[in-house]
């Protein structure tokens, strides 16, 4: 609730009481690709702002569905082991700190 007095320049007076609820929609940033041309930029992919979350699960599979990054740790960053031209599948579980669900998927590229 917010409570507003305004005066006008006649120094007539009037409160009014508005009710209002703040909402909240978090998003993540998640990056689409990632360059492994060795310059130390983008090579690995990560999700950032571990501040937002309470809990964090991200999965990563190659084109044929085989799963090569399983982590519970959003320290923890893919780095591919195979260096060419590839798209990744990832899926990605976040609670953020209002124990609000996101379940995203999508796909990455990475870049030589």
């Amino acid at each position: 609730k917010i409570n507003v007095t305004a005066d006008s320049k006649y120094g007539c007076s009037s409160d009014t009481t508005i009710d209002f609820n703040l909402q909240h929609k978090m998003r993540f940033y998640i990056p689409n690709i990632i360059t492994t041309n060795g310059d130390g930029i983008n090579e690995s992919f990560y999700i950032p702002g571990k501040e937002y979350m309470s809990d964090y699960s991200l999965k990563i599979f190659n084109r044929w569905g085989e799963m090569l990054f399983d982590s519970n740790n959003p320290d923890e960053a893919f780095i591919p082991s195979d260096y060419g031209n590839n798209v990744y599948l990832y899926v990605l579980n976040i609670f953020d700190i209002y124990n609000e669900r996101h379940e995203l998927k999508g796909t990455f590229m990475v870049s030589r």
